[in-house]
């Protein structure tokens, strides 16, 4: 059974969000967006996908030292990428729909993480 649950957390959410990552780029092949941001949505579904993992794991299997340095880099890393990201695509947001919601999935990572982390350090 544990083997199952790893599998199911580590493989199966990976491979679907790669498969998803996939899908959405052949969509906007299809739909000729102008320049689109390929590097920004495999970055941000890197890092959804890796608080779904750490998520995932936290509820179903054990909490290991790789899932402390995900978290780790999630909390400090990501939102420095997310940052220049969203300064990036400020400027290409209304070429279409899928930059804007880059941009704004970008952002609002920035600003989730911000507040967090200003929660936990103000009311420890």
């Amino acid at each position: 059974m544990e083997v199952l649950r790893a599998i199911l957390i580590h493989l199966v959410v990976s491979a679907a969000g790669i498969f998803l990552y996939w899908q959405l780029c052949l969509k906007m092949k299809r739909d000729n967006v102008e320049n689109p941001p390929f590097v920004a949505l495999f970055i941000l579904f890197g890092i959804h996908g890796g608080w779904l993992i750490i998520f995932l794991t936290l509820q179903f299997w054990y909490w290991a030292g790789m899932a402390s340095l995900g978290g780790l880099g999630l909390l400090s890393v990501a939102p420095i990428v997310t940052l220049g990201m969203s300064i990036y695509l400020f400027t290409n947001r209304k070429l279409s729909n899928y930059h804007y919601a880059s941009y704004l999935a970008s952002l609002a990572y920035v600003c989730f993480i911000l507040a967090f982390i200003g929660y936990r350090v103000f009311f420890w």
